[in-house]
């Protein structure tokens, strides 16, 4: 019986470990940004920006209408593999934030080449074409993006400027504008902070307390 009990608590503390191990080791994605007036915060990604009134903020309605997600994405949206967080807009120009969970593993740096020659062969076979694409890092709340910015001939749109980086643990943040030329999309940077947003120890804890149980 002693030896019964043994191999039970045995099986039960691997499993517990095997499942642990999985949980500390998936990525999951951050959660909601807040709306306060018309500056949005992020502490979970590490985004803050503060727009004037001649942005449009989109609602979570008007952004599940316009990407087609389901109507309960936001309702637990760690356990999504890809979310809109918030987006803006005005005219021409939009700039929204997404958060990714890839079923691969790459650098920054990979993933902006992967979005380079898919989105130059794309256009390129369509009536769009691509003039130029050049890779460059930019810092955003304190952050170092990896970024790509491509312009072409043939629509209102002729700029679009991605920007992502990788947090541990949390996925992907991504970060695109689309707007008339490289001009435009440097005045929608703008509405970003510079400096890092500040989270302190506890909320760090609390986050590692939630993505693990």
């Amino acid at each position: 019986m002693k030896e019964l009990r043994f191999w039970l608590f045995f099986f039960a503390a691997l499993a517990f470990i095997i499942w642990f191990a999985q949980r500390i080791q998936r990525d999951e994605l951050p959660g909601r940004g807040v709306w306060d007036g018309r500056t949005f915060t992020n502490k979970e990604s590490g985004i803050c920006l503060t727009v004037q009134d001649a942005y449009k903020i989109y609602t979570d309605a008007e952004i599940i209408e316009m990407y087609d997600y389901p109507e309960d994405v936001y309702e637990n949206v760690k356990r999504e593999t890809n979310y809109f967080d918030m987006q803006i807009g005005s005219g021409n120009s939009i700039l929204y934030t997404v958060y990714m969970a890839l079923s691969f593993n790459c650098t920054a740096e990979q993933y902006i080449n992967i979005v380079e020659v898919n989105y130059n062969y794309r256009n390129n076979s369509e009536d769009r074409k691509v003039i130029s694409s050049e890779q460059f890092e930019k810092v955003i709340c304190g952050q170092t993006y990896n970024c790509l910015g491509i312009t072409y001939e043939g629509g209102e749109i002729g700029y679009r400027l991605w920007c992502i980086r990788y947090i541990p643990k949390k996925g992907w943040v991504y970060i695109q504008i689309e707007t008339e030329n490289e001009e435009k999309a440097n005045e929608l940077l703008s509405v970003f902070d510079t400096e890092a947003v500040r989270v302190g120890i506890s909320q760090e804890i609390y986050w590692w307390f939630e993505r693990v149980f």
